[in-house]
């Protein structure tokens, strides 16, 4: 119990409660295969990021795969 009040209190997260961006970037994680598994990313600014950037990947595979089908 000891170590983990030492950890939460070193983090500051003892005052720490999910805000709309946390939920949407759960949410865009869960739906999306482009996304962080190994890495925690705390910072609002970097799930913004983060979800841009999966977004970008997402629509380049969806024109890639519709220009492959457009060929055929």
């Amino acid at each position: 119990m000891q170590i983990e009040r030492a950890e939460r209190s070193c983090f500051g997260v003892e005052t720490w409660s999910p805000r709309f961006v946390d939920y949407l970037f759960v949410a865009f994680n869960t739906s999306a295969a482009f996304s962080p598994t190994d890495t925690p990313v705390l910072a609002t600014w970097a799930k913004v990021l983060n979800m841009v950037q999966s977004l970008i990947s997402i629509a380049i595979v969806a024109i890639l795969v519709s220009r492959a089908v457009g060929v055929l």
